[in-house]
């Protein structure tokens, strides 16, 4: 038997932002090298017109909502 221990709130959220970060590390260089800059920015441009801002503010709940949900924009189209 084994016990399942729920993800603090925080590290999910950090987790999310890890994975966002691919974005700009692996896909737009890769896009870059096959197909160019114009489609780069092109994908670029999808992106940021359907993600949601992260406000300062907001509570760590809220901003994983948020990032969860940019993150399924971009990774779960």
């Amino acid at each position: 038997m084994f016990v399942i221990i729920d993800m603090p709130i925080e590290e999910k959220y950090n987790a999310v932002l890890d994975r966002l970060s691919l974005v700009e590390t692996v896909h737009i260089p890769f896009i870059i090298q096959h197909m160019g800059k114009q489609a780069a920015d092109k994908l670029k441009s999808i992106y940021e017109e359907g993600s949601k801002p992260i406000p300062e503010e907001a509570s760590f709940g809220e901003k994983y909502e948020l990032a969860y949900s940019n993150w399924v924009l971009i990774f779960a189209p």
